[in-house]
């Protein structure tokens, strides 16, 4: 898959992601004044955490070799990518057995659903301006190292 099909296909992605963490958030709001639905929202959450965990392995299937063959940084930017995801994975594993637990109050449910939701987009944006920058994902490679003439 070459650079900039990779780079779209993880902006769909994060597309995806921001609308699904929107509605979690919405229902996040509305669960104070309907307490009942803690269990619904805790599936939603645990499901949602569920989607990040296979979208950062996708992450890792297709952007980190992308990233790897980009230029001399890229073995570097390629491994501290795959070192994120998979400390990301054991905090979102960690999260939902917090929601399959039944633990804590409605109001700490929802103070522990908007960090974490804050978290992830923050998390997409560094990511689109670093590893997913147009400037970096091109089809149009340049060795540095060529000689011109």
């Amino acid at each position: 898959m070459n650079p900039s099909t990779v780079r779209t296909r993880i902006l769909q992605d994060h597309a995806v992601l921001r609308e699904d963490l929107r509605k979690l958030e919405v229902e996040v709001d509305a669960m104070h004044a309907h307490p009942a639905r803690r269990p619904e929202i805790a599936n939603l959450a645990r499901g949602l955490l569920s989607q990040l965990i296979a979208h950062t392995e996708a992450e890792d299937e297709v952007l980190a070799p992308a990233l790897r063959d980009l230029d001399a940084w890229g073995a570097i930017r390629a491994t501290m990518l795959l070192d994120h995801h998979e400390s990301q994975r054991v905090q979102l594993r960690r999260l939902i057995e917090v929601y399959g637990g039944g633990e804590g109050d409605r109001k700490w449910l929802a103070q522990l659903t908007i960090e974490w939701i804050y978290d992830v987009r923050a998390d997409m944006v560094h990511e689109e301006t670093s590893v997913l920058s147009a400037a970096l994902l091109k089809d149009d490679f340049i060795d540095v190292a060529m000689e011109s003439g």
